[in-house]
């Protein structure tokens, strides 16, 4: 299985830029996916990070874990805890969401003005911020190659 990322560079030209192109097989032999206690299994690809398009998170049996795609690198692993729905389909990019807290909610605490249509510095994207748009695909061995 290979994971595929590209990345709108104009929306007018609708041009897309490969980012990279990375097997599985090079993932699973990193020291960081043998401590994470992982089997070498195709995963369900679950979304990219939303602050970092190197960084996609994929589901594996009861495990939601982000691999550092272009160091091949497991970051994170931990049981994911989400509820089988009764068609026995495992989670899936369906089942979460990638979003970016404002500062105030990541903090744990509520603004006073939650609701009220004020916003605050706090919660704006810094200047510097500019969204982008990226695509993960994943392709297993089989299907023929890009």
């Amino acid at each position: 299985m290979t994971v595929i990322m590209w990345t709108l560079n104009d929306p007018v030209t609708k041009e897309w830029a490969l980012e990279y192109k990375v097997s599985f097989q090079a993932i699973w032999a990193d020291e960081s996916y043998k401590a994470a206690g992982l089997p070498e299994k195709n995963p369900t690809f679950a979304l990219i990070h939303p602050m970092n398009p190197d960084v996609a998170y994929f589901f594996l049996e009861e495990h939601l874990f982000s691999v550092d795609i272009p160091a091949n690198r497991v970051v994170e692993c931990g049981v994911h805890g989400l509820v089988v729905p009764p068609s026995g389909k495992p989670p899936n990019c369906f089942s979460v969401r990638a979003l970016e807290l404002p500062l105030a909610l990541s903090a744990g605490s509520l603004p006073s003005d939650v609701g009220s249509g004020s916003s605050t510095e706090e919660s704006a994207p810094p200047a510097s911020f500019a969204p982008s748009v990226s695509l993960a695909s994943l392709k297993n061995g089989s299907e023929e190659e890009a």
